[in-house]
């Protein structure tokens, strides 16, 4: 932003040094340039700010999704463990008798094997949904993200053109040519054209949406 206070400085100074009508007239062209500067740079910061916010959330999605699937795994295979024990439970009560205590470990054991259920029901496939559900939505943050970053890149061209033209309306006052001053308004207009498509920039739908539907399901 100093850039823009040196730029908006110069165009004070340029104003209060004018006398002829042409100088007055640039004068106030490059003030008027150089508050469009400042605001395309506050614009264009906002935006890059936002694509690292999307950026972040994105990654702490990815994180979370990640944690659920280590969960979901490591439950997969306690109940894997667990199958394993009620067959060798039942192998062992066919060869020396069913006791009570036996009886009561297979019990626990088919219990907690229900509870944990499968991908579609259960604990299991509690935290599936959950799981699919947070990647749609790493999906969906890093689809803003990209969106985001290319509004950023128009809005940095914009920022360029008009700072191209508050400099080349800064050479109209040193060479008193005319087609210097209409050249920089035009960069400006480039400009100011540039930010108008980097905001209006259509989002390019993705799937992500029917992710989150699936994953609710």
């Amino acid at each position: 932003m100093s850039e823009v206070h040196e730029h908006l400085e110069q165009a004070e100074h340029a104003q209060h040094a004018a006398h002829a009508p042409f100088d007055r007239r640039v004068a106030v062209s490059m003030a008027i340039i150089a508050a469009v500067l400042a605001g395309v740079a506050m614009v264009g910061h906002r935006t890059h700010n936002q694509t690292l916010l999307y950026q972040t959330e994105a990654g702490n999605k990815k994180v979370e999704a990640s944690n659920m699937w280590s969960q979901y795994q490591a439950k997969r295979l306690r109940q894997a463990s667990n199958d394993n024990t009620i067959l060798l439970l039942n192998l062992l009560s066919g060869k020396a008798g069913k006791d009570e205590e036996q009886q009561k470990q297979l019990a626990k054991l088919a219990a907690k094997n229900k509870e944990y259920g499968d991908e579609n029901q259960g604990e299991l496939g509690e935290i599936a949904v959950k799981a699919k559900k947070t990647e749609a939505e790493s999906k969906t943050a890093d689809h803003k993200a990209h969106h985001s970053h290319l509004q950023a890149d128009w809005l940095d061209l914009a920022h360029l053109a008009v700072e191209l033209g508050l400099v080349v309306c800064s050479i109209s006052l040193l060479t008193k040519k005319k087609s210097f001053w209409i050249g920089g308004i035009l960069s400006t207009v480039v400009g100011i054209a540039l930010v108008c498509w980097g905001m209006t920039l259509p989002e390019e739908h993705s799937k992500e949406p029917n992710v989150v539907q699936e994953a609710s399901h």
